[in-house]
């Protein structure tokens, strides 16, 4: 056997004896060493030399060359995940050291949550109800009056039918059972669901996605505890945002009319101009086409001085203000003799006591979205649902499609 061939028999020995685990690797290795030796030495005529226990020239020099300055690489990256592996399990034997460090009374669990860096003893006949997982808000702004809103909550999955069903079953019937239920919601309109796949972007878990219009009373409050203002929210019906809107153009109303001293002449002028700007305004600000709030005022009041013709020199007599009417009537494809929605929900609640509305408190249509995901192989129902003013629901949609793109499952 030739010098040569010892060399090389050596070398590959060694290589797999010290990285055997390592075999796929060092084949590619061995094979790009020969590839480079072939284009270095063969093609384009290159001399090198190996001098040692060995001596090699020619190609097989720029083999052996090769071979070496990639293992070398090799070993360096393999050293440092070797390292980062070692930290790993270093910082799993602590967490591990720690939990069986805690206090576990007789009867107890013990529960980890690591992104809370939290552990704790749960007496062990008690059964997990669920949670939120992440809960996150845009940044706060006294002119949002309703910050986006995004949280991801879980509930295990209770099995009753177990041997009847397929788990595909059991997972639509209870798709099913929401839609029914989102169509009783007492504070939620416009509904519309369809279904969706969630994680593996390759095939995913099949998921009910279904999104709604609601309204919501806000207000800012300060926090006893950390002194900071944040806006606090409560649903409420399709009827309190037609209430706050009338209030709002009532009071515009009163405020363009302020010159007139005639109370009688006042209050006719407003009930002709109530329902008509009610509808107009409630329209816009469901589209999200106008800002809730000091810019809701600001409108109104500016449709009323330049479109309806309310201004200094007094009110417009009754005929002016039907041909104003049947032209904003007709701008709006609206037929005289037939009230919108709106309209008639603010005459059924005509006379009826408003509410008293005081500071910062405003009534504003949301947008709400909620991917369900009934996994059962993972024991639980997760909930993804953001919610945000109608003004800013498109931006916030959007955002929440690249947050539900990167869930992934962990099995």
């Amino acid at each position: 056997m030739s010098s040569r061939s010892r060399f090389l028999i050596n070398l590959v020995h060694a290589v797999f004896a010290r990285w055997g685990r390592h075999a796929i690797v060092t084949s590619l290795i061995f094979a790009f060493g020969l590839v480079a030796a072939y284009v270095c030495f063969g093609l384009l005529e290159s001399q090198a030399s190996v001098n040692g226990p060995y001596a090699a020239g020619g190609a097989f020099a720029g083999a052996v060359i090769s071979w070496g300055v990639l293992t070398s690489v090799y070993l360096q990256v393999s050293k440092s995940t070797d390292e980062l592996d070692a930290l790993r399990a270093r910082a799993e034997e602590l967490q591990q050291k720690l939990i069986r460090g805690s206090p576990r009374p007789t009867g107890f669990e013990v529960e980890v949550n690591e992104h809370q860096r939290l552990v704790l003893a749960i007496p062990a006949d008690w059964e997990p109800r669920g949670g939120t997982i992440f809960e996150f808000q845009s940044p706060s702004s006294a002119l949002d009056p309703f910050p986006a809103r995004f949280r991801a909550y879980y509930s295990p999955i209770v099995i009753d039918e177990k041997g009847i069903l397929t788990s595909e079953q059991r997972q639509m019937n209870y798709y099913e059972r929401l839609r029914s239920s989102a169509r009783s919601e007492q504070y939620a309109t416009a509904h519309s669901t369809e279904i969706v796949h969630l994680g593996d972007p390759l095939g995913g878990v099949k998921s009910l996605r279904f999104a709604s219009q609601e309204f919501a009373r806000v207000w800012r409050a300060r926090d006893a505890l950390t002194g900071r203002e944040e806006w606090q929210f409560s649903p409420v019906s399709r009827r309190d945002f037609h209430i706050h809107v009338q209030t709002k153009i009532d009071q515009a109303i009163q405020e363009v009319l302020s010159h007139q001293p005639d109370a009688g002449e006042r209050a006719r002028v407003t009930r002709e101009l109530r329902e008509p700007t009610t509808e107009r305004f409630t329209a816009q600000l469901e589209r999200g086409a106008l800002d809730p709030g000091a810019g809701l005022s600001e409108a109104i009041t500016t449709y009323l001085r330049d479109e309806v013709g309310l201004g200094a020199e007094g009110a417009p007599s009754e005929g002016d203000q039907e041909e104003t009417l049947a032209a904003a009537s007709a701008k709006r494809g609206a037929r005289p003799d037939r009230l919108s929605e709106a309209a008639l929900a603010t005459r059924e609640v005509k006379g009826a006591p408003e509410p008293s509305l005081v500071g910062d408190v405003e009534v504003v249509p949301i947008g709400r979205v909620m991917v369900v995901c009934y996994h059962e192989d993972l024991g639980s129902i997760y909930y993804f649902e953001v919610m945000d003013n109608a003004s800013d629901y498109t931006t916030s949609s959007e955002l929440f499609n690249r947050i539900l793109s990167s869930v992934r499952f962990l099995s």
